[in-house]
């Protein structure tokens, strides 16, 4: 969109999404530049992108997008930029083996010393890395934001389940259910709630974990539990329908290097209540509504029972919109991005 060229290096294009490599085919600025394949399962990335880095052109500006420099056998008068996205693996060590986080540890320092520039993904992240890699590593790191594309939930049709769904009030989450994003004190307070707001359905939407469905299968009388719905993973036109009429989006989590749902929800000028701790207030602009991340489940229960009750007006929540709209834009971010690479 800024009329920049793109050169995209591939080893084989079934790894990459289909439609992507649809849009990218027909856009003139994208190049696709095929690069010796490793035969192997994911983690030949590593390997590949070794072999990339010291087989390409001198010169290049370069961004690697997932924590990874690779190592390089001699400099080649580049600006290599890495965007670094969370430190996941010091603030919860036991979603990690002890080699994987020596190796993101190894990786990180390395990748924070040699890199011409860090990219991470909220001003909460570079505190992060100031507290676990020092305050000199974090000053040579900038903030550049995910971008957002809310375009893409205005494609397709949406299912009949979800609009099935869509057709009674509900409140909506959106979340991979790990430990840390509290759906299970979610789902709790919204147990609080069943009786006041009856006509509410609660909707889950993300993978579900073991412990959350054991809890409703277990602890949960089948009135309540019919109307909590775990949507799964859902569609790009399902997502855009589950936003837009949501009464009240809810994320409940005790981490989040960025909190995209929240920032999508909000750009559909839908009522947000999350954390207000880690990056949750910063993306949403401080406008949002927040609670405590360790308050219990009755007092998130409160917390949703005021907001239903005592919503801003509309055109607080439109206001909201088109800040973040324009605040997380691609053209924005990658304006940015590129400004930033170029001072490298």
């Amino acid at each position: 969109a800024l009329g920049k060229k793109v050169r995209l290096p591939y080893t084989t294009k079934h790894r990459l999404d289909a439609q992507f490599v649809s849009w990218s085919e027909t856009n003139e600025h994208v190049e696709f530049r095929k690069c010796p394949a490793v035969p192997g399962g994911v983690q030949t990335r590593f390997v590949e992108e070794f072999l990339y880095a010291n087989m390409r052109k001198k010169g290049a500006q370069v961004l690697y997008p997932n924590y990874f420099m690779p190592p390089e056998l001699f400099r080649r008068n580049d600006a290599i930029s890495v965007i670094i996205h969370d430190c996941q693996h010091r603030m919860f060590p036991n979603y990690f083996s002890p080699r994987k986080r020596r190796w993101l540890d190894f990786n990180f320092r390395r990748t924070l010393k040699r890199a011409d520039h860090v990219f991470l993904i909220s001003e909460f992240e570079k505190s992060q890395i100031a507290r676990y890699y020092g305050e000199s590593l974090a000053n040579r790191c900038s903030v550049i934001y995910n971008s957002i594309d809310w375009s893409r939930y205005e494609c397709g049709t949406p299912s009949e389940d979800v609009l099935k769904m869509t057709s009674k009030p509900y409140i909506l989450s959106v979340a991979h259910q790990y430990p840390h994003k509290n759906t299970l004190k979610l789902i709790k307070s919204y147990l609080n709630l069943s009786e006041r707001y009856g006509d509410f359905d609660l909707i889950l939407v993300g993978t579900p974990s073991n412990e959350v469905s054991e809890f409703l299968n277990s602890c949960v009388p089948e009135k309540q539990r019919q109307k909590i719905i775990l949507a799964g993973f859902v569609s790009d036109a399902d997502l855009g329908r589950l936003y837009r009429y949501a009464r009240l989006f809810v994320l409940a989590s005790s981490y989040e290097g960025f909190g995209m749902p929240a920032v999508e929800a909000a750009g559909f000028a839908v009522p947000v209540l999350v954390t207000n701790g880690t990056a949750l207030p910063e993306v949403t602009l401080g406008r949002a509504a927040y609670c405590a991340d360790d308050a219990s489940p009755q007092a998130w229960a409160e917390a949703i029972s005021q907001h239903l009750d005592h919503k801003r007006s509309a055109e607080e929540y439109r206001t909201l919109a088109d800040a973040v709209r324009k605040r997380f834009a691609p053209t924005a971010v990658a304006a940015a991005l590129l400004r930033e690479s170029a001072s490298a």
